[in-house]
């Protein structure tokens, strides 16, 4: 998600080497993302709270996003060591 963004403001094609169509085009892409996880997190947030206690809901999307933000980083750091992509 956060890396149609991230292009923007890369090195290499940015914001100023984008059309200004492709930058509309990846903040459409970003929001329907953004929209799309938010409705699965509303979607689901009823069934959690009817099998589990409201922290152990709150410990579990709080564990999601750390894992998320791990898994991120990894990547961000196996392409900065790796820039050329071997």
């Amino acid at each position: 998600m956060r890396r149609l963004l991230n292009q923007l403001s890369s090195k290499g094609k940015g914001a100023k080497e984008l059309s200004q169509q492709e930058i509309k085009s990846m903040l459409e892409s970003y929001v329907q993302i953004e929209s799309t996880y938010g409705s699965i997190s509303k979607e689901y947030l009823p069934k959690f709270l009817k099998i589990l206690s409201p922290d152990k809901v709150a410990k579990m999307f709080r564990a999601e996003d750390e894992f998320r933000m791990e898994v991120m980083q990894m990547l961000r750091n196996r392409r900065f060591s790796n820039p050329e992509g071997d």
